[in-house]
């Protein structure tokens, strides 16, 4: 009788060990717009950003509040972000008349660096003198790939978080003086 060579399974462990999480740097938000002065009527645009230069991870997906004093700012409507890669943004307008603004959006690969989320737009209503903030707030954010909490690192005291907006008097005449 031949002797037959049978084969003894295997048990194969294998360990995954995941990379300890070290982050550098600090997420910075803002919504400031392009000016802290600004007349009766105008329509002022508040871009939203995130500012993720020199970290380590990227964008991958946010939620936010917006709140503004809605006696002096009245809501006309947002633009997306310029940064490319991320899903439309999902606006929830339907408290805009109380000062209150929610949006969302993913990105599947991640973005870097500066990343302008959003863009919003008011009309000043308020009278001469009034002010208002503009007070950004996020309530998730995480990473791309590695799905990794981002509100740890998200600086919440960073004074461009929020951006007085004061309303002024127009001037009251306009002329064009000789060229010299």
């Amino acid at each position: 009788m031949k002797a037959s060579k049978f084969l003894s399974p295997r048990i194969v462990m294998v360990w995954m060990v995941a990379p300890a999480l070290s982050f550098g740097g600090i997420i910075r938000v803002s919504a400031v717009p392009a000016t802290s002065a600004a007349v009766k009527a105008q329509a002022i645009v508040a871009p939203i950003t995130i500012d993720l230069t020199g970290f380590q991870e990227k964008l991958g997906s946010y939620t936010a509040t917006l709140r503004w004093d809605k006696r002096i700012l009245k809501y006309s409507g947002f633009l997306p972000g310029t940064t490319a890669g991320f899903t439309a943004p999902i606006v929830n307008g339907a408290k805009s008349d109380q000062g209150l603004l929610l949006f969302t959006a993913a990105n599947p690969y991640g973005a870097e660096g500066s990343v302008n989320i959003l863009n919003v737009m008011f009309t000043v209503i308020g009278s001469e003198s009034e002010k208002t903030n503009l007070k950004l707030e996020f309530s998730a954010m995480a990473a791309a790939v590695t799905f990794v909490n981002l509100l740890p690192f998200v600086n919440t005291l960073e004074p461009s978080l929020e951006q007085t907006i004061t309303v002024v008097n127009p001037p009251n005449a306009y002329r064009l003086d000789q060229n010299y």
